[in-house]
């Protein structure tokens, strides 16, 4: 596997990881989880653990040549690190938003 190839199932891991844990498409399917078991609410709601599992399917059924548990650790800590990015990004963003200017 080269290393293109390895940033594009680390970048896949990280979208989808992203989808299951803070998108609106997958809210529904989360909520339900989520009010069966506070595991799940946890689970569900954790990028690095998310990002584990998705990283061991997606090594299992893609055709990437890598070792599933190196799929899975690697998929868990360069989700976890874009999603709070992401999330830090988004944060600085909505302080800037309620600064007031002090113009009218």
């Amino acid at each position: 596997m080269g290393l293109v190839d390895f940033l594009m199932f680390l970048m896949s891991s990280a979208g989808l990881t992203a989808i299951i844990v803070g998108s609106h498409i997958f809210s529904v399917p989360r909520d339900f989880l989520s009010e069966k078991s506070e595991n799940m609410k946890v689970f569900l709601n954790c990028p690095m653990c998310v990002g584990f599992w998705v990283g061991l399917f997606l090594s299992m059924t893609l055709p990437f040549s890598v070792n599933v548990f190196t799929a899975g650790f690697s998929a868990s800590l360069f989700s976890w690190a874009v999603y709070t990015l992401v999330d830090a990004a988004d944060s600085v963003a909505s302080h800037f938003d309620t600064i007031d200017t002090g113009e009218e």
